[in-house]
């Protein structure tokens, strides 16, 4: 029978007999998990982090051998030249060059102007492309030059952004309890082998994949402190680095009490617009077109929403805004069932993990990058849950052996089986985030008792308070 009461709605019923908790085994409330609450020292948990600094690190050069060979050039990779070219217009002063229509990017402007600022500040170590000062603009990283560019220098830039990801997550750790503790060092280990991270890389080269994925976490983490100006400078930040973090932005908004919710939604807002009104002033129109993400739908693929044939705006309405949507839904519907106890470690980053991973429902093609964010997020409710599930190791890997960060073995998969995809590992992994919020833990069990206070002295969760 199901655990849930008599008073649950049809929905709730069917996916509640459908996540029923099958009782403890090796990698649910086990020993297994018990062993991994120990804490550690401060000197092992920064070897931790070094550690899976260097699994990433792995990660990217065993991905780029399997590609192109161990001892093959660095040369550019799938989409490279979307943030190529405003970061190199950055790099050179032409912010006017930044989103030509020819170049047709839909990467935000945070990360590029973080590049280009690198690429800057470090003079000829990193210097690509020409040095222009003519008014009229070159062809920086276009599509029909990439061959050009970028260089390995411009590539290297990206590796800004792990950082920003495993800081995202060790501070979630931190305030849900789990820091410090064995927990984390395996989850930042897990976290710096994740296949779709390295493509983000070696495959399509989006990085500021990584640097939302981060913000968003840190966001969760502050909006469980209740420090909701600085969960909403997050937000900002995280919106301005890749669209997809709105979908973490609607759950966190909504699960917010009222009192606090203008706090969160006006720090996010302003964030948003001291970053996005300096740089739309010098770089134009094209930065806003690139901002709507317009350019990401143009080809319609095998998934659910290609397979319906729709075009241009239609298409926009179903891929990008059906989520929003769902995700705006299930944030009321989990308030509603949780009240001020959503605002707890594992049912918020339940929430936000299952509104990111509707985006992989509607998109209208799948791509190996694209399942970075439901991976993270995935691996971290384990984490702050304080178990590993053997699903979710499952579903890890599944999705790294059919989407691996190899182009050449990803095509069949992309072009023939993506509606698969859809039916299977999608929503496998949107009933794994969704779990937690079908089944709510006693609260008490929300933050471990065995997890010591010395580990994380200064990070305990406050006491909730509606009025935040």
């Amino acid at each position: 029978m199901s655990d849930l009461p008599s008073s649950a709605n049809p929905l709730e019923r069917v996916l509640g007999v459908l996540l029923k908790k099958r009782g403890p085994g090796p990698f649910r409330n086990g020993g297994f998990d018990r062993s991994l609450s120990v804490p550690t020292t401060r000197g092992f948990r920064v070897a931790g982090w070094i550690v899976a600094s260097a699994i990433f690190a792995t990660s990217l050069i065993v991905w780029y051998g399997v590609d192109h060979g161990i001892t093959g050039p660095i040369t550019p990779t799938g989409d490279s030249w979307e943030s190529a070219t405003p970061a190199i217009a950055v790099e050179h002063g032409v912010f006017g060059c930044a989103y030509p229509a020819s170049a047709r990017s839909s990467t935000p402007p945070l990360y590029p102007t973080i590049a280009g600022g690198i690429l800057a500040a470090t003079g000829s170590l990193f210097d690509i492309g020409p040095r222009v000062h003519a008014s009229a603009c070159p062809a920086l990283g276009q599509r029909a030059n990439g061959t050009a560019y970028p260089e390995w220098s411009f590539l290297l830039t990206g590796l800004v952004a792990w950082p920003a990801l495993l800081a995202g997550f060790v501070v979630l750790l931190s305030v849900s309890g789990r820091g410090g503790t064995r927990f984390e060092l395996l989850g930042t280990w897990a976290l710096g082998a994740i296949p779709a991270i390295a493509s983000a890389y070696m495959q399509y080269f989006h990085p500021e994949d990584l640097l939302a994925m981060g913000l968003a976490l840190g966001a969760i983490a502050f909006a469980l402190r209740r420090r909701w100006v600085a969960a909403g400078i997050c937000l900002g930040l995280a919106c301005c680095s890749k669209q997809y973090a709105v979908l973490a932005a609607i759950p966190l908004v909504l699960a917010t009490p009222r009192g606090a919710r203008a706090r969160l939604t006006a720090a996010a807002g302003g964030t948003g617009i001291v970053v996005l009104a300096p740089l739309t002033a010098v770089m134009g129109k094209g930065m806003i077109l690139s901002l709507a993400g317009r350019y990401a739908t143009t080809m319609n693929g095998q998934t659910l929403v290609g397979q319906l044939g729709l075009h241009g705006d239609l298409r926009l309405a179903a891929a990008r805004g059906l989520p929003l949507a769902i995700a705006a839904g299930l944030a009321v519907f989990a308030r509603r069932r949780f009240g001020d106890e959503l605002l707890a470690p594992v049912p918020l980053t339940a929430l936000v993990a299952g509104s990111l991973i509707l985006r992989l429902v509607f998109e209208v093609n799948l791509y190996s990058y694209y399942f970075l964010a439901a991976a993270v997020s995935l691996v971290a409710l384990e984490v702050v849950g304080g178990r590993f599930r053997l699903g979710t190791v499952a579903w890890l890997v599944a999705t790294g052996a059919l989407y691996p960060p190899a182009y050449e073995a990803l095509v069949p998969i992309q072009e023939r089986a993506a509606l698969f995809i859809q039916a299977g590992v999608v929503i496998c992994a949107l009933a794994l985030a969704l779990g937690p919020l079908l089944r709510p833990a006693p609260a008490s069990s929300l933050v471990p008792a065995s997890v010591s206070t010395r580990a994380t002295p200064n990070l305990r969760v406050p006491a909730r308070s509606g009025a935040g």
